[in-house]
């Protein structure tokens, strides 16, 4: 797929896994602020979260590139268990990672992804696909055709002896 200035969407191998990583933690730098051990915990984790799922056929991920093949954006798709409904799937596509290096904003990039990321969720025989966009975030993805939920969340006290989950 082209997007403006001959950049290129091609699919994800497991040996771009160093790069997805390296993208995701951008996307939580620019989200921040967290410190440098909790986005090193997160890399590690996520490396082997994600390699997992792709080795599995259970999640997909995609790249942008420059002619060059320097890599300027990337997003993935996982799929999430869901709890059982009458005909209902016992999976659903979920996307999460979106990152665009930064001099690489406002050009396409993120809508062409997520573009790929919808195809190869219908490829799967999905017909819906979530995210969870940031703050900034949701005009892109209100022009890519997303609409709101009403997703809930409270937060809960943590158990004095655990660390907290969000």
């Amino acid at each position: 797929m082209s997007v403006t200035g001959k950049i290129r969407i091609r699919k994800a191998t497991l040996r771009d896994l160093p790069l997805l990583v390296r993208h995701r933690r951008g996307m939580w730098e620019a989200i921040g602020p967290f410190s440098k051990k909790a986005l090193d915990d997160g890399d590690a984790v996520y490396r082997r979260w994600l390699g997992k799922r792709l080795r599995a056929g259970g999640a997909a991920a995609f790249v942008a590139e420059t002619a060059g093949r320097v890599p300027v954006g990337s997003g993935a798709v996982f799929l999430r268990d869901i709890d059982p409904f009458p005909g209902g799937p016992r999976t659903s596509p979920h996307i999460i990672s979106m990152f665009t290096e930064e001099a690489y904003r406002g050009r396409g990039i993120a809508s062409a992804i997520v573009t790929k990321l919808e195809d190869w969720c219908r490829s799967e025989g999905y017909l819906v696909v979530t995210l969870t966009p940031t703050r900034a975030e949701p005009p892109l993805y209100l022009r890519a055709g997303f609409e709101r939920t009403w997703l809930m969340k409270k937060r809960l006290d943590a158990p004095a002896r655990r660390s907290p989950r969000t």
